[in-house]
């Protein structure tokens, strides 16, 4: 069975997250993060939460 997850973050949750990946992953500019979709945003978001709890 094929399951599809759908994406839809509110503008708030997307500028907090926005702003994580920001302050995590340095070699991201402002303008490659506003133009990814909110799958892409998620997926680095994730990323960067687990690399915050291994080095945090």
């Amino acid at each position: 069975m094929l399951v599809l997850k759908h994406y839809f973050l509110s503008e708030i949750e997307r500028f907090q997250k926005e702003r994580t990946v920001l302050s995590v992953m340095n070699d991201l500019t402002e303008e490659q993060v506003l133009a990814m979709d909110d799958r892409e945003l998620l997926e680095i978001y994730n990323e960067c939460i687990k690399e915050k709890l291994i080095t945090g």
